[in-house]
């Protein structure tokens, strides 16, 4: 088994790196702990993984280092608006990363960019309003993704100045999905979608803060949120973003839910010299229609009105058409210049341009049967 760093040592690498020791609220160190020793235990990581998703962790701690220090260094961000006009929860290979990119392009609409994730706060020689040596960064990280494995791109748009998922951000706050998405934990998982996770969308809120004391003129805008972690705590998004409207594509899960498998088979595959795509297809077929059944509990809680429908077909059939009616559902009057930049930015990203992405059920043990049981219930509620 490889070894992984303790907490401690990781706490100590991320102080090494910073010269900083405030992490801000310890809450974070029990999600922390319960997902290190689900790696240690469950993932069967190589050595190559190890050191990657060290790093993953320790950059998080970097983040929560800086983050907490650039709030103290500027209290008034602690004033800052935050009005999220729409919260995107769509399962993965559903069309919710076209759809927040279209909406992004209204001049009334605010999204996190990808490099953003990466590097939310300013780098210490950065002058103020010139991200430029941030944005480089990413540029330079995606590429590398890319040139490690071009069919990523048949997969997920990936583009460092895109409008992209907040995911990153909560996994600052050590809650999140996507450590599941790139090694076998099922025991932190299991954790996951049990725990209060209040603590960490009150942190996403105060970068959201951050990012637009950044960006001042995010004032005025509707901030447009985007990802398929959401799910496992709507009722949390719900009590914390009270102003937003919860869209959900939809898209029949027995045609996402491969695909999906798919994705974290090659997000995974270089964490592990023991990857088994059957062990993927059952534990992401389970835990995707726990998700869809919680989706559809908090929306009978919360009430129709509160939630925007989109389906799938509609959205690929007419892109520009359903974002300009997505953006009046948030209260967001299309004007006739978004019209034009929605739909330039979708004939530069027709989905044409990108590679096929190929993958079948019996690669992950599934069959459409065992996948339409599972779903049952959402598919004749909403794809039917």
């Amino acid at each position: 088994m490889t070894s992984l760093p303790s907490l401690e040592a990781l706490l100590a690498e991320a102080r090494k790196r910073t010269g900083l020791s405030d992490f801000g609220d310890p809450w974070f160190r029990e999600p922390l702990r319960i997902l290190l020793d689900s790696m240690a235990r469950e993932a069967q990581l190589n050595a190559m993984g190890a050191r990657i998703q060290s790093e993953r962790l320790i950059t998080g701690l970097v983040n929560r280092l800086k983050i907490e220090d650039f709030l103290k260094r500027h209290p008034a961000i602690a004033d800052e608006p935050v009005n999220v006009g729409a919260v995107i929860v769509g399962l993965g290979r559903s069309g919710s990363t076209m759809l927040q990119r279209l909406l992004a392009e209204a001049e009334g609409a605010a999204a996190i960019r990808w490099w953003e994730t990466l590097s939310p706060v300013p780098f210490p020689d950065e002058k103020p309003g010139d991200p430029s040596a941030r944005i480089a960064l990413a540029v330079q990280v995606v590429d590398g993704i890319i040139a490690a494995d071009p069919g990523i791109l048949a997969i997920h748009p990936f583009d460092a100045l895109a409008a992209d998922e907040e995911v990153m951000l909560l996994e600052q706050s050590f809650v999140s999905s996507a450590p599941e998405s790139y090694m076998h934990v099922p025991s932190y998982g299991a954790w996951l979608e049990k725990a209060d996770q209040t603590p960490a969308y009150l942190e996403l809120r105060r970068v959201l803060q951050m990012l637009t004391w950044q960006q001042p003129a995010r004032r005025t805008k509707k901030w447009i949120l985007k990802t398929p972690h959401h799910l496992t705590a709507l009722d949390t998004v719900a009590k914390v973003f009270p102003e937003a409207k919860i869209v959900m594509p939809h898209r029949d899960p027995v045609k996402t839910v491969v695909s999906w498998c798919s994705l974290v088979q090659s997000l995974s595959k270089p964490n592990t010299d023991t990857l088994d795509p059957r062990r993927i297809g059952d534990h992401w077929s389970r835990r995707l229609a726990r998700n869809l059944q919680r989706f559809m509990a908090v929306r009978a809680d919360l009430g129709a009105a509160r939630f925007v429908d989109v389906g799938y077909a509609a959205l690929t059939r007419d892109p520009v058409g359903t974002a300009l009616d997505v953006l009046r559902a948030i209260g967001l009057a299309p004007t006739a210049e978004d019209e034009r930049r929605i739909r330039a930015w979708s004939g530069k990203n027709a989905r044409e341009g990108r590679g096929a992405h190929v993958y079948a059920p019996a690669d992950f043990g599934l069959n459409e049967a065992r996948l339409e049981t599972l779903f049952a219930d959402y598919r004749r509620r909403f794809t039917a």
